[in-house]
Parts: C-alpha cells; structure tokens; sequence
C-alpha cells in the first residue's frame, strides 16, 4: 500500500509540472491578425501613458485592460473579439506633446488617428468600436 502511494505521489508531482505552452503568434505570418480576426491596438508617445481598453462582449460583463507604458515604449496588444461586442479604447498622455497609435481589426486600421489636445495638458485618444463580421 505503501508503495503504490509513493508510486502514485511520485506521478502527480511530474504530472504538475508539465505545462502546455500557449500558442504565439508567429512574427513572420502577415495574416495572423486577418485569419484570427484580431482588434490590435498599437501606440507609443513620448511622454509616459495609460491605456484603458474597455470590452463589452454581447449579453456579457465588460473587461477592462489597463497598463501603464513608458516613454518611448510601444505598447502591443491584441484579442479576437465576439461579433457584436463594443471596444473602447482610451490613451492618455498627460505630458506627452505626440502620440502615435493605431487601431486595427483584422489588419485593416479602423481607428487612432483622434490624437486630442486635454485642457489640463497632455493627449488623449477616445475610440469606440463595434465588432462587425
């Protein structure tokens, strides 16, 4: 008894860990975004910045993705979305005086040129989006 306890403790313990890597996206295949139907959004400014990306699937609770990013680093984030959902992205740049972002689904740029101007200083990018087919 003793010794199929052991035996049995021994496979658990170099079952656990095993680990199944997720799947990457290959930075050679062009179509990865296309093919996955991915809402991509890419941006970088030249002052530190919060991105605020707000997804709202049909006949589900909202998801919110905040990151605080860095002067000069791009910020890379993509998802596939359900067909139907709402997508809100939002930049801001306090002490930025340049932001540079796009907003792509499938690969094809939808959105990230609205760089506006805030009272208080800095940039902010506001982008609402609906999922189509």
């Amino acid at each position: 008894m003793k010794n199929n306890l052991l035996i049995l403790s021994l496979i658990l313990i170099g079952f656990s860990g095993c680990k199944v890597d997720d799947i990457k996206p290959n930075p050679a295949d062009t179509n990865y975004d296309v093919t996955n139907k991915f809402f991509r959004v890419i941006t970088r400014a030249n002052a530190d910045y919060s991105v605020i990306i707000t997804y709202s699937p049909p006949g589900a609770a909202s998801d919110t993705i905040k990151t605080k990013s860095s002067n000069g680093f791009e910020y890379n984030y993509g998802f596939a979305p359900k067909v139907g959902s709402k997508i809100n992205v939002k930049i801001i740049a306090p002490k930025a005086s340049t932001i540079n972002s796009t907003i792509n689904y499938k690969n094809i740029k939808v959105g990230g040129d609205n760089v506006l101007p805030v009272e208080s200083g800095g940039l902010e990018v506001n982008f609402d989006y609906v999922v189509g087919e």
